[in-house]
């Protein structure tokens, strides 16, 4: 490990914070007899450089971004340069599907991403944050203070990272809903009711706490994905209007209480583009909207190209949205994160695209690991600074935060596609053991993919069972063998009730069943460790009580099994079923509860 005594003397004024900083948070790389000198040089903005001599290194750097990367790669050991097409790499955290970070991780995680090379943070916060008068907006949601904000705000000041909030003012506000007192401004589902007084009132006090409470002249008022505008009680209320009105009529509403606070405003823009064509739209959108175009699953450059020219055409600065793909996963889906990231960047590097944001959304339930998501953000700043050697990433991820980076690469390989086929991992986790859930349809439909997928994954199991690994990795090392349990256990539970074989039934019983019960258990108490390492305790409960609700299904199969041996009952049920369905051709049942194992919130 590498040790600096960095001379102040060559290191501008405006980045010794950034140092200070980095220093406080990490002595080990700084109090030591045996450091070496770390110099400076300035260089052009958009670059980097370290390079190592006997006595110490020297960084150059021209930004702040790129001051704290080369910071980072010093710290890592490594010689290293780049270059950043960008002048804004963001992160955007989910903190509202499910887990909402505490502020103490915030910062750890501002640390981490600037000596990577981010310099903006954006926080998607739909209903998780305090407005005055409104005591059921983000109840027990673990809603952040004003405090709590202006102390995240102060800090990633300290790094030269740009804070940034995310909201919802139209769609995405289903936990809003919940609540009777809100009734009077829905439309449907999500969805705010236009046009109404009291939508605005509400809209004007969140944008208000976020003017108060961020340095940031910008603000992303969300808007996305709301299909069903004008659909629900505004259609009772007013009568039909065409969406595309509604929408626009809402928009200039919601961005001229932004400039009233000095602010900005940006929407995503995947509703624009289902209106109309860009020119057509061009001169009805606010004239300081920005816009940001988003796009998770395309692996072609062309794709990417062909959509940031279309957003050309609506004449607005346009930023770019891609994702580590962490949604419905338990660990970082590296395979998709890696085919979707390069082409996206080369494209906005053809189009001319300034900023782009890696988006970390927690749909599912938010049970993805913090530090893999981590490892797929180290990935993406590699990527987006020119770097192709993933040595670089696997070295500056341990110095920054004591983790393996090929572990995590490896535990990875838990989410697959196989053949176009996504593995449905939350659902064959969380599956009734006596329904069959997904895994009816998985092993009925794909068997050879599964087949497949259950090799690859006991070698993955084996890998890091002989490892001495992390608590994080530990806890993504319980999902994957609580999930070769499950799926173990089903496969063998189908085949022991077709033969109707007593002695093997009462091992599935004697011996089975408690092993699974146990790898529950441990499953259970590594995640809320990691949860609580990382996060406010509101949104622990739906992950205990989808692990509750697994554990007493596998307690109702052991009741089951004991009637059936005792004769008590003649036959399971749900066994018979699916033995039935079994010899249907081509019928691949639907799991019936398969939307309760991988609802959204």
């Amino acid at each position: 490990m590498p040790a600096f005594n960095p001379d102040s003397s060559a290191i501008p004024p405006e980045y010794a914070s950034f140092l200070q900083t980095a220093a406080e948070a990490m002595p080990e790389y700084f109090a030591r007899p045996d450091a070496g000198t770390l110099s400076f040089r300035l260089s052009a903005p958009d670059e980097f450089a370290v390079s190592f001599s006997e006595t110490g290194a020297v960084i150059s750097a021209g930004s702040s971004s790129g001051f704290l990367r080369a910071l980072g790669c010093a710290l890592a050991g490594k010689d290293a340069t780049g270059k950043l097409p960008f002048t804004t790499l963001g992160v955007m955290l989910d903190c509202s599907r499910n887990r909402v970070y505490t502020v103490e991780f915030i910062k750890r995680f501002l640390l981490k991403t600037a000596l990577s090379g981010f310099n903006l943070l954006m926080l998607y916060t739909e209903d998780v944050y305090e407005l005055p008068g409104e005591p059921a907006f983000g109840y027990m949601r673990g809603r952040y203070t004003p405090e709590e904000i202006r102390e995240i705000g102060r800090y990633a000041e300290r790094l030269g990272i740009e804070v940034r909030a995310c909201i919802q003012t139209l769609g995405h506000l289903e936990h809003l809903f919940t609540h009777y007192q809100y009734a009077g401004i829905r439309d449907n589902a999500g969805i705010l009711l236009a046009d109404d007084e009291a939508s605005y009132a509400l809209i004007e006090k969140m944008i208000r706490f976020w003017a108060e409470n961020l340095s940031s002249k910008q603000i992303h008022i969300g808007m996305d994905e709301t299909h069903g505008l004008g659909r629900g009680r505004f259609l009772d209320i007013r009568g039909y209007e065409p969406r595309k009105e509604i929408y626009l009529r809402h928009l200039a509403k919601v961005c001229a209480v932004c400039r009233k606070y000095g602010l900005t405003p940006a929407v995503w823009s995947d509703m624009l583009l289902r209106f109309d064509d860009p020119e057509a739209l061009r001169g009805l959108l606010p004239a300081d909207l920005r816009l940001y175009c988003w796009n998770y699953s395309a692996t072609d450059e062309k794709t990417y190209v062909e959509l940031l020219e279309r957003h050309r055409r609506f004449g607005r600065e346009t930023v770019m949205a891609s994702a580590v793909c962490t949604y419905n996963a338990f660990c970082w889906f590296a395979e998709k994160t890696e085919t979707v990231i390069s082409p996206c960047i080369r494209a906005c590097e053809k189009t001319g695209i300034r900023e782009l944001l890696i988006t970390v959304w927690g749909d599912g339930g938010a049970f993805c690991n913090s530090d893999s998501a981590l490892a797929g953000l180290f990935y993406a700043s590699n990527a987006a600074w020119g770097e192709e050697d993933p040595r670089l990433a696997e070295a500056l991820f341990h110095a920054v935060s004591g983790e393996e980076y090929s572990l995590f690469r490896k535990a990875a390989g838990l989410h697959r596609v196989i053949r176009k086929n996504v593995i449905p991992v939350p659902g064959l986790l969380w599956q009734d053991p006596l329904q069959g859930g997904i895994y009816s349809y998985c092993f009925s439909k794909y068997d050879d993919v599964m087949r497949i997928y259950l090799r690859d994954l006991q070698e993955i199991h084996r890998d890091l069972s002989a490892r001495t690994l992390s608590p994080s990795l530990r806890e993504i090392f319980s999902v994957i063998d609580l999930l070769l349990c499950g799926i173990s256990f089903r496969e063998r539970l189908l085949k022991a009730y077709a033969e109707r074989s007593p002695r093997i039934l009462l091992e599935l019983r004697d011996r089975d069943i408690p092993a699974y019960l146990e790898k529950i258990a441990e499953f259970d108490r590594r995640f809320r460790e990691e949860w609580m390492r990382s996060a406010k305790p509101f949104g622990l409960e739906i992950i205990q009580r989808r692990n509750a609700g697994l554990a007493a299904r596998v307690e109702e199969t052991a009741r089951r099994l004991d009637e059936l041996c005792s004769g008590k009952r003649e036959r399971i049920e749900e066994l018979e079923e699916a033995l039935m369905a079994s010899a249907v051709p081509d019928f691949h049942p639907a799991p019936p509860v398969f939307s309760s194992c991988i609802e959204i919130y």
